[in-house]
């Protein structure tokens, strides 16, 4: 499914927000640090990935010559 910039955007908020929600319940939980760390660093990859989309769909992509 191709997405448009907004549908990204939104979908990237969501993202956002269940990150927020991995710290909150990994401190409830009591989880290691690199338990936590590792499933921030998926999670920020992920989000990364969302938003680079939304910038393609917005006709943003053009390669910049590098």
């Amino acid at each position: 499914m191709i997405m448009t910039q907004e549908q990204a955007i939104l979908k990237g908020e969501v993202q956002l927000e269940e990150m927020a929600e991995l710290v909150r319940r990994a401190s409830r939980d009591g989880r290691a640090i690199d338990q936590v760390e590792r499933e921030l660093w998926q999670s920020v990859l992920a989000l990364g990935h969302t938003l680079l989309a939304g910038y393609v769909a917005g006709g943003s992509g053009r390669d910049a010559g590098l």
